[in-house]
């Protein structure tokens, strides 16, 4: 690279995938809590113009002093903008700045999660007890299928305390459904193996679809159901006689499980509330960013840009942890109720500061008088909502933090506060419906043309590998992961079940040989969630016992097969119903976002407006928890519509107050968006009639007049440029 500038004081050398890069200068903005930040940087090569700060060419990037940094790279204090060239082979130097080498960003999920190195041990130390205690309990109440109970522990396993007690909740409900089904269907078919067969299947396949579609925790007990009908009534249609012994053992060992995880987490719990409020306390100086940019009328960067997306994705994701939060113990009634206030009031605050955007934006390129000053005006009113709104989230925070009163309007709200509701995806549940219908014929067919044992056995690792991965964007690559964790279990069954165990001539022995296994998958999962997957499949194929006796080998490489063709039959199902990848979902999005926009009714009401920005700001958060180039364009569609939408809603509102030609007027307009939204109108007659009603300042003076000036502002504004002094678009 040549001889170092003397003003550079900063050398970095080449470090892999990446050196991590640690900035102490407090006026780079932050994108990640703490007082320090770390980045990845990337190879950079290439750079266009000294005073382009902000440009790019393959890969080359040039950063401005202070600035956002990018996600891709980094950024650097610096009197002026230097351009950066890395090799694989070379060090390279950065001007003067105040950064500092560090290691490599450690890829291990227990620093994403903010686990150290004592607390994963603590979660594996307890996980290994629990098993223990369930292995134990259960052999001394003289049952048969001891690792049942040990398996329910891993399955339950869970590094905060008050998701181990909502899945413990709703497996238990799964497990009881299923085997009062399991014995209704076999009461109803008797010793008919076909109709038990085809019944299950049924019954299970709508399980599989109900539960695609519900995008809460509640879905596990949905999955957990169709999965345990299908191993007691399909696993013992050669049985009818014992069926009803085997849900009793069933829901004995699962009960036994479930009670010996429950008490051993209970010993050392570890709370859900603290790392919900310090995520709180990263969005809410991120909205009120969001909010200064708005009434500052600055344009975002496209750092910005997604990090008010992801925020959006974090304010409805908080609505997935609504039910674990039911089960922590540090977080009261109260704070339950107010936390999901606070979350509403956020949600409600998103389109008042889109609408800010709109209206700022207009008014500073407005040459005609009359535009600019409806502009004004509405924006007046905007910000006094928008300054209102905020007012309330700060109350409702420092109530949250501090447990300081509410005033009158926010305490009665608190009664009815409840999470923002995550909307059914029908079209993905219906295809995962399918695939699973389709899975359970083809196994099904091949069990009757082989006769093959291990029918029961595909059938629940095909249907498994579609309804518990299908949920995913790639959910070819995680079936194809499951597949490759299938298979590294049936080795360390082998290791565990036919070299370890037997080598045990003591519960010491014993215990000794589960810890190996136990405690080291369990420490890999807080990094790899399929670890606790890996080691469920390892203790249901070694199949621990009181006394225990490796099966035939033979045996236990027909139940492998078995495994691994049920999940390729099931992975084969799912590349037929499934669109992969993040760009199938985000035009799902886009399109269920243009059909609930084109289908608003003509109720305008407050809960007609508020289902709609639920609806949307959940399409909105889903595009932003997949933090794509793509999908933030996207996201900016959504945004549109849902001013869009807001606008429309609030126009009908004030249209109930408007009568004769003027109300003609209006609903001829309402009419023409109608048709405008569902593609079927012309884009430049929709302003030209959205001028001329403008123009008639309908109810001035009033406050429905306001409401109605700023309707029809918003909408133009969203709808198409607005027109200039000498007619053109401005």
């Amino acid at each position: 690279m040549g001889p170092p500038h003397p003003a550079l004081r900063c050398a970095y050398g080449w470090g892999g995938a990446g050196l991590v890069l640690q900035t102490e200068d407090p006026c780079t903005r932050t994108a990640t809590e703490g007082p320090h930040i770390a980045y990845r940087a990337n190879p950079v090569s290439g750079a266009k113009r000294a005073d382009d700060c902000t440009s790019t060419t393959n890969g080359g990037e040039w950063y401005r002093p202070c600035s956002v940094p990018r996600i891709s790279g980094w950024t650097c204090r610096s009197p002026a903008c230097v351009p950066i060239h890395l090799s694989s082979s070379a060090a390279w130097r950065l001007p003067p700045c105040a950064f500092r080498a560090l290691p490599r960003e450690p890829t291990s999920r227990i620093a994403v999660a903010g686990m150290n190195a004592a607390a994963t041990l603590l979660f594996a130390l307890k996980l290994y007890v629990a098993c223990m205690l369930a292995f134990v309990a259960s052999v001394h109440l003289g049952l048969e299928q001891n690792y049942w109970a040990s398996v329910t522990c891993v399955a339950l396993a869970n590094p905060i305390s008050a998701n181990v007690r909502s899945k413990a909740l709703y497996r238990l409900l799964g497990t009881l459904g299923a085997g009062v089904t399991a014995l209704a269907i076999g009461g109803l078919f008797g010793i008919l193996s076909f109709p038990v067969v085809l019944a299950s299947g049924v019954v299970a396949t709508l399980g599989f679809t109900v539960a695609a579609a519900n995008r809460t925790p509640r879905a596990y007990a949905l999955q957990l159901f169709a999965v345990t009908l299908c191993l007691i009534a399909v696993g013992n249609v050669e049985h009818p006689g014992r069926l009803f012994d085997i849900a009793l053992l069933r829901v004995t060992e699962i009960c036994i499980g479930i009670a010996a995880i429950t008490l051993v987490d209970g010993l050392a719990p570890t709370a859900l509330g603290p790392s919900v409020r310090t995520r709180l306390r990263r969005w809410l100086p991120e909205v009120r960013q969001w909010l200064d940019d708005a009434v500052a009328g600055n344009v975002a960067t496209d750092v910005a840009a997604q990090h008010r997306l992801k925020a959006v994705a974090d304010l409805s994701a908080l609505s997935l942890v609504a039910e674990q939060l039911r089960f922590d113990s540090t977080v009261s009634n109260r704070q339950h109720r107010l936390l999901f206030a606070l979350q509403r009031r956020l949600a409600r605050l998103v389109p008042l500061i889109g609408a800010l955007e709109a209206t700022t934006a207009g008014s500073s390129r407005l040459h005609d008088p009359a535009w600019r000053a409806r502009i004004v005006a509405t924006r007046q009113r905007d910000l006094a909502r928008a300054q209102q709104a905020w007012t309330d989230i700060q109350v409702l925070d420092d109530a949250l933090e501090k447990g300081d009163p509410l005033p009158p309007h926010l305490e009665r709200s608190l009664a009815t506060s409840q999470p923002l509701p995550l909307a059914p995806d029908h079209h993905h549940a219906l295809r995962i419906g399918g695939g699973c219908a389709l899975a359970y014929a083809l196994i099904c067919l091949l069990w009757w043309a082989t006769g093959w044992a291990q029918g029961p056995n595909m059938l629940i690792m095909g249907t498994v590998t579609l309804a518990f991965f299908g949920i995913f964007d790639g959910a070819n690559l995680a079936a194809m992961k499951f597949g490759r964790f299938a298979a590294l279990s049936v080795a360390l069954s082998v290791v565990l079940g036919y070299l370890l165990l037997p080598m045990a001539q003591s519960f010491t022995g014993f215990a000794l040989a589960c810890a190996l296994v136990i405690l080291p998958l369990a420490v890999w999962s807080i990094e790899e969630p399929l670890a606790i997957l890996l080691l469920a499949l390892t203790l249901s194929n070694a199949g621990l016992a009181s006394h225990y006796q490796p099966q035939d080998f033979g045996t236990f490489l027909d139940m492998a097969a078995g495994t691994l063709i049920g999940i390729f039959i099931g992975f084969f199902c799912l590349l037929l119903v499934k669109r992969m990848g993040a760009e199938a979902a985000s035009k799902r999005l886009q399109e269920d976002g243009r059909q609930d926009l084109a289908t608003l009714n003509r109720t305008a009401d407050r809960d007609v407006e508020d289902a709609f920005l639920e609806r949307d700001l959940d399409r909105i958060g889903q595009l932003g928890a997949r933090a794509t180039g793509a999908n933030a364009v996207a996201a900016a569609h959504l945004f549109r519509q849902l001013r869009l939408g807001h606008s429309l809603v609030h126009l009908q509102r004030a249209t109930h107050y408007v009568t004769g030609i003027e109300r003609d007027l209006l609903d001829a307009l309402m009419r023409r968006l109608h048709r405008e939204l569902a593609g079927a109108a012309s884009p430049g007659m929709l302003g030209d009639h959205l001028d001329r009603v403008l123009r008639r300042d309908i109810l001035l003076g009033s406050p429905e007049g306001d409401a109605l000036t700023d309707a029809l502002v918003h909408l133009r504004l969203a709808l198409e440029p607005v027109p200039a002094q000498n007619g053109e678009a401005a």
